[in-house]
């Protein structure tokens, strides 16, 4: 991210890069960032108890997972009515759809992921586009409806164990 964030800063100069939350690579991420002497346009904020606030000043959203599962708070950016860019690690695309309501990259690639946000950064109506499909979609992933999933697996799972059980003796 910090590698994509010097390219953008270098075509966008009052670009802004603010990441939340904790992790191994935080000191690790500032240290390069006051290498690339970026260090006055993005910020390391670490966890928040009000992410939403966080959200609600953002322009766009950007997960640069190298390795993903969900992707859980790319539904916390689709409630904020953020577009999205994420790489394709992990079930990310199951979440983000290139092109509908996000932008994908891959990851490790610091060059797509810089371009990515340089076309949103330039082009509001289609972060207004990806924006309003992606809080569009977020009932997709709201908590009922995935516990809703979750139960008819279940349930199929257990119908299937019925149907082709078959006898120990």
């Amino acid at each position: 991210m910090v590698r994509a964030a010097a390219d953008v800063l270098k075509e966008a100069p009052d670009t802004y890069f603010l990441i939340a939350g904790e992790g191994p690579l935080a000191e690790k991420t500032a240290h390069l960032a006051r290498m690339l002497r970026i260090q006055d346009r993005f910020k390391l904020i670490g966890y928040r108890k009000d992410p939403y606030k966080i959200l609600a000043a953002l322009d766009l959203f950007v997960l640069s997972s190298c390795e993903e599962g969900m992707g859980s708070v790319l539904v916390e950016a689709m409630n904020a009515g953020l577009p999205l860019l994420a790489t394709t690690a992990g079930g990310i695309t199951d979440v983000v759809e290139d092109g509908a309501n996000g932008l994908t990259v891959p990851p490790r690639d610091h060059e797509a992921l810089a371009q990515a946000a340089l076309r949103l950064i330039r082009d509001p109506e289609l972060r207004a586009r990806l924006a309003a499909e992606a809080h569009r979609r977020r009932e997709d992933f709201s908590s009922p409806r995935m516990a809703a999933l979750t139960l008819k697996c279940y349930e199929a799972a257990i119908e299937n164990f019925k149907r082709h059980r078959h006898p120990l003796e």
